[in-house]
Order: C-alpha cells, then structure tokens, then sequence
C-alpha cells in the first residue's frame, strides 16, 4: 500500500524524470525537505525509484518498471473515479432537468463558471429547453443557446 505523497512523488518523478531537484519535490507534494527524502528512500527500497548522483549536489530520479506500473495503475483507479463520478452527476442533473421541464419550465441558465455546464447544456437539448450562461460576476451578459423546435 503506497501513501498519496508517495504516489505523487512517483508521478511527478515520471513527468520529470532529468529535472526534478529534491526541493521543488517538497514543495510540490507539500512536504518538508526531510520528509520528501524519508519517501524517496522508501520508494528506492521498494523498487519503484531509482537515484543517481549526478555530482556533489545533484541527484537524478527516475522510476523503475515497478514504478512506471504504479503510476499507471494509480491514474487507471483515478480514470475509473473520476468517470463514476461524471455519470453520477450526469444522471443527477438529467433528474433536475428533467424535474424543472415538468414544472412548466422552458429554461435554464447557469450563472458564474461552472465545471459541468456541458452537462447541463447537454441535458437542457436533450429535454427540449433553452440553456443559457451569464458570464461574469455580474450577470449581466446572457449568451444563449436556443433549441429549434
């Protein structure tokens, strides 16, 4: 069982194999400089890193197969979460859609930046509304999408 620190380490190692230094890794998963070199060891003794000193300063990360098949199967269960995640929402905001039509409704507009606007968008043609978005804090420009009956 691998911690999420060591996961993100493994990952950040793999985005950047030659030019990551021990101190931008701290800061990148949030950890003490002393702690980051507790998890590198670690993960050098499990087999998923390996380091080269480079010279007096310098020691160069990369992963091992191990390691490359980790982050491949941390990112996999991510996908899997994160996919299950959208498909729940979907379904919810397809019930609320579908909930508002029923009240009479003929549509909806999402004020502010929203992540799942598509989704809505999506969900708006597929009941026959408008849909439309206000742009800014202001709410004061409408740009619609309408549905041609």
């Amino acid at each position: 069982m691998h911690t999420n620190k060591e996961y993100d380490i493994l990952e950040i190692v793999h985005n950047h194999p030659a030019s990551i230094r021990q101190r931008e890794l701290a800061t990148a998963v949030d950890l003490s400089l002393g702690m980051t070199n507790a998890i590198l060891k670690k993960l050098v003794t499990k087999g998923l890193l390996v380091m080269r000193r480079i010279n007096s300063r310098s020691i160069q990360y990369a992963l091992t197969g191990e390691g490359m098949l980790e982050v491949a199967r941390r990112s996999t269960r991510l996908l899997k979460r994160t996919l299950k995640s959208v498909v729940e929402y979907r379904e919810a905001i397809e019930q609320l859609v579908s909930k508002i039509k029923g009240e009479g409704y003929d549509s909806i507009c999402l004020q502010g930046p929203s992540d799942i606007d598509f989704i809505v968008e999506w969900a708006c043609l597929k009941q026959k509304l408008n849909y439309g978005t206000m742009a800014g804090q202001s709410g004061r420009q409408l740009k619609r999408k309408s549905f041609k009956h």
